[in-house]
């Protein structure tokens, strides 16, 4: 976060499943997904199946890193 440690970012643009634990790890509060989530083709094509597949994939990496940190915690105190 620096230079501004004191601002919360909330990260938009290039946010993916991968990346997540990574962002989250840095300090990011939030994270905005976009054409990662939601690419055009599929929006176009109204594939929902995809779009939920690929809320589902976002939503467990978060899980995982939320996951992990308790886990940390838990076994640091």
């Amino acid at each position: 976060r620096a230079p501004f440690p004191c601002v919360e970012f909330i990260p938009t643009g290039g946010i993916t499943p991968a990346n997540t634990a990574e962002w989250l790890t840095v300090g990011a509060v939030a994270l905005g997904t976009g054409s990662a989530l939601v690419p055009a083709s599929i929006l176009e094509a109204r594939d929902f199946q995809t779009i939920t597949k690929n809320a589902n994939e976002q939503t467990s990496a978060r899980d995982a890193w939320r996951s992990a940190i308790r886990t940390r915690l838990k076994h640091a105190g």
